[in-house]
This record gives C-alpha cells, sequence and structure tokens, in this order.
C-alpha cells in the first residue's frame, strides 16, 4: 500500500491549513488544556476488520486527532476528537461510526445498543423502514423525497430486506398499490411530496377511508405553480382532511423515529389509519444530522407482525373491499372514521410512551421550549423550530421571557392540550408554512380554535413564511417576539421575509 502523504507534504503541496486544537467545537463549553473528553459528545468508533487503512479520515480529521502510523490506522486521540463525525463521512467503507459518550463507561464501549451515524433526513426515513422490513413498498421518484425510495431501492437489491419493491409509473399508481397490497393483509409504505401527493389525492382518500394502516414519509415541498422544488407544507397541509394521521419532524433523529411510531399508532386495532411522516423538504431531507440508529433486532420486534382482522386473501373470512354505500351507510361509515382519529390522539401518547422505553425520547403531541413563565409564545412546526430555539435561548439570557411551542401532531389536532399549555401566556404568535387561501392559515386557525373555550385568551397573531424554501431567518424570528412582547397583533396575517 501507498504511504500516504504526512501533514508537513500537504502543508507543503497543497497548501494545506491545520485547524488549530479546539478550533472546531459542536456543542458550547470550555475545554481545559484544549483537552475535550469531558464534554465531547459523541466519539468515533473504528472497525478495523472493515478498515483499508485508506488515511481518508487522517486527512479530513481538522483536529489532528486520527494517528497513521506505519502504513496503519492508529488510535484516536480523544483528548483532541470533537466528535464532528466528518471521519465517519469521509470512509469510503464504512469503517467509523459515531457513537454517543452516554455509549461508553470508563473509557470502554457498553454493549450496543445503537449506532450515531451522520445521516440525511431521507436515509434515516430510509434506515427505519429498512429496520421495519414491509412486505410492499411501492414508489415513484419525486425530488427531494426521491432519496428515501432510492436508498431503500439499494436495500432491496443488497438483499438487506424482503420486501417486494414496486416501481410503479406515477404516484397514483403507487398509492393504488399499496391500497391493495394493504387490503390483502401485507404491511404496505411509500413516500412522496408536492405533486406527487397532488396526483395520488384521490386515492390518499379511499387508503384512509377503507382504513389502511399505511405509513408515507413526506418531504414538505411547495405545490405548483409556479414550478418550486423547495419547502412548504402546502402539500401535506392540503390533504389534512382526508383522514390521515400527520406527524412534523424537526429533525432527521425525530424523522427516523417517527417512522415507528407512526407504525404503532396506524396498525393499532383501535385506529387502523394511514399516517404521514412529514420532514422539511431539502431543509430535514437532505442535510446530514447525526442520527442514532437503534438496534435492528430492538427495532424490528418494537415493530412486530401486522396482524389485520380482515384481509381479501383469508378465504375462511371472505370480505369484500370497495362497495358503494350510498345514503344507508355512508354516513355511519364516516362516523367510523371520525371516530378512529379520536382513538388516535388517546392513544398517541401510549404509543410513545413504548417507543420511549427503547429511544430514552419523549413523544408528546408539541414540545415546550422555554415556556414555563413565557409571556410570548411563538407556535410553529418542523425545521422552524430549531431555528426559534436559538432565538429564545438569546432572548432568554437578555432577560426576555419568550418560548416556542413545537406541534409535532397536526392530525388529529389536541385541541384541549395546546389550550391548556398557551392559557397563561400574554401573546402567541403562529408560524404557518402555507397559505389555506381565503381563510386563516392552517396551523393558525387550528390554535385559534383551541383558545376559544378559554376565559382569558393570549392575544393572537398570524404569521406566514417560508413559502417555496425561503429561509427564515433568526433576525425574522427576533422581529416576531419583538410584536408579541410589545403586544402588536392584529387581525390581519403578516409575512416575515416577504420583499
Amino acid at each position: 500500500m501507498t504511504e500516504f502523504p504526512s501533514k508537513e507534504q500537504l502543508k507543503k503541496e497543497c497548501g494545506w491549513k491545520e485547524i488549530p486544537k479546539a478550533g472546531v467545537i459542536t456543542r458550547a463549553a470550555s475545554a481545559l488544556e484544549n483537552k475535550t473528553g469531558s464534554w465531547r459528545a459523541f466519539r468515533p468508533v473504528v472497525d478495523e476488520k472493515k478498515c483499508i487503512d485508506c488515511a481518508f479520515c487522517v486527512a479530513f480529521c481538522p483536529d489532528n486527532a486520527i494517528h497513521f502510523e506505519n502504513g496503519k490506522i492508529g488510535k484516536v486521540d480523544l483528548d483532541y476528537c470533537k466528535g464532528c463525525g466528518i471521519c465517519s463521512q469521509v470512509c469510503p467503507v464504512k469503517a467509523i461510526t459515531m457513537h454517543e459518550e452516554s455509549e461508553f463507561k470508563g473509557g470502554v464501549m457498553m454493549p450496543e445498543k445503537s449506532k450515531t451515524v451522520p445521516l440525511t433526513g431521507n436515509y434515516a426515513i430510509a434506515e427505519a423502514m429498512r429496520q421495519i422490513n414491509p412486505h410492499v413498498v411501492a414508489a415513484y421518484p419525486i425530488t427531494p423525497q426521491s432519496g428515501i425510495v432510492e436508498k431503500y431501492a439499494s436495500f432491496v437489491a443488497n438483499g438487506k430486506v424482503e420486501t417486494e419493491m414496486v416501481k410503479v409509473e406515477s404516484e397514483h399508481s403507487a398509492m393504488s398499490a399499496c391500497v391493495g397490497a394493504s387490503m390483502a393483509g401485507a404491511r404496505a409504505m411509500t413516500a412522496t411530496c408536492s405533486a406527487g401527493l397532488a396526483l395520488m389525492w384521490e386515492i390518499v382518500g379511499v387508503a384512509s377511508g377503507l382504513r389502511c394502516p399505511i405509513v408515507m414519509p413526506v418531504a414538505n415541498r411547495a405545490l405548483s405553480a409556479p414550478l418550486n422544488i423547495h419547502c412548504d407544507h402546502s402539500d401535506s397541509m392540503g390533504a389534512r382532511d382526508l383522514g390521515w394521521v400527520q406527524i412534523y419532524n424537526e429533525t432527521a433523529q425525530e424523522a427516523y423515529e417517527a417512522v415507528f411510531l407512526a407504525l404503532r399508532l396506524a396498525e393499532h386495532k383501535e385506529v387502523q389509519l394511514p399516517v404521514m411522516v412529514c420532514e422539511d423538504g431539502f431543509i430535514t431531507s437532505h442535510c446530514v444530522q447525526n442520527v442514532r440508529i437503534f438496534d435492528d433486532a430492538v427495532m424490528r420486534k418494537f415493530a412486530g407482525e401486522r396482524k389485520p382482522e380482515f384481509m381479501l386473501l383469508d378465504k375462511k373470512k371472505p370480505i369484500t373491499v370497495g362497495a358503494i354505500e350510498l345514503q344507508n351507510y355512508y354516513f355511519e361509515t364516516k362516523r367510523q372514521q371520525e371516530e378512529a382519529m379520536e382513538n388516535a390522539l388517546r392513544l398517541y401518547p401510549q404509543a410513545g410512551r413504548e417507543l420511549s422505553k427503547i429511544t430514552g425520547s419523549s413523544y408528546p403531541y408539541f414540545e415546550e421550549y422555554g415556556m414555563d413563565d413565557a409571556d410570548a409564545v411563538i407556535v410553529t412546526m418542523s425545521s422552524a423550530a430549531g431555528t426559534t430555539k436559538a432565538v429564545v435561548d438569546r432572548l432568554r439570557k437578555k432577560g426576555k421571557k419568550v418560548g416556542l411551542l413545537k406541534l409535532r401532531l397536526f392530525r388529529p389536532f389536541p385541541y384541549r392540550a395546546v389550550a391548556d399549555a398557551l392559557k397563561g401566556v400574554k401573546t402567541v404568535g403562529v408560524l404557518d408554512r402555507s397559505f389555506s387561501f381565503g381563510a386563516h392559515a392552517p396551523l393558525f386557525s387550528e390554535v385559534r380554535n383551541s383558545l376559544y373555550e378559554l376565559s382569558r385568551r393570549p392575544g393572537l397573531q398570524s404569521y406566514v413564511f417560508g413559502l417555496g424554501g425561503r429561509d427564515l431567518l433568526e433576525s425574522d424570528v427576533e422581529g416576531v417576539f419583538g410584536e408579541l412582547l410589545g403586544g402588536r397583533t392584529s387581525t390581519e396575517a403578516r409575512y416575515p421575509g416577504l420583499r
């Protein structure tokens, strides 16, 4: 093997500039004598059986923490490793994985129950699907969702799953195939967004009406026209009344875990409804984050096997699916759907508690951030919550009483819980990433409905932001908090970032 150039050679021949120790910090902290082992969040672990000693990790490590000696990768210097994960990303054979510090005791790795790897939101969702190993995945690629089915197709091709992957000519057919598979008793999944979701609209309603427990990740993207491939919530919000449970996620980690949560909820005998797992297109779907992937066997056991009460292929209990219902039965069938939604709201916390036993995460209807004594609160969903949290932290240090309510479960909507969380707040601003043309924006409308029963309602302001993927800046959020703290509300919507 050719010996890899030394740092000195790289400096001389390639203009390599070594970053000073402690120059890359992934978590706010202070290091004593540049030693970071006491506060590093993640550490790399090298699988010597996979390692080919290419030394890419050595070349790309910004902290000179990985040593290359006698043609071999040596130990990772944990005094200077910052846990940034670059080594894991550049390793061509995936011999380096990132693990949380909590997995180690006395410098020795504890029995493996999870591993932390850098993944996009799309690939994190695909990993969850791989661990579930559904019977059928029907898919048609559409940006920015394509990475989910692309990655899953590789799992199928490489024999890592036993799934029958149905490659169709359109999203309408993808949902049709999933409905057919689900009615036959199979566990079926697909993924889509934007025009793809709009094209399958007819069958989206069929899936919920036939009580198919399909799980469908959605990489939220703007609807045309004009043509736009970037993020807003117009696609899933357009489908909010088609009878699907909807879970919105801020990070790749949340999206990964939400797939399992969705499956447990969808297949519960008192629910039997399809679920959308929503992530922000490009912002979450394509950005790489450290994601903790739990043990395959543990997650597969959690997923279990689908046990349908009725299915088309059960000859002992023959059924008819999709029969016409006129004035005599249609009303009752739809009322049963509404009861299932009510059950989903009741059972969501239970499903979360079961999953939490594995992940250690919590799965409330919404996350409360800085809410204890907040006078002004922003309510929003998905990736915008991350930007808002940064502003909440900064303003809190200045003595401003601000907070965030990040909604996770949008359908069914937790009206009473939202009202209880906001009842002591002076002013609330609701940030929507979509219009409901001719009406209040979707999230604002639901929050407004939630507050109606309160005897003393907080001031309320609607904001619409980020359509077509326009960035929500921290300065925008700070401006919103300024208006809320000043009690400046009106009945007209406002538009942060609009030119």
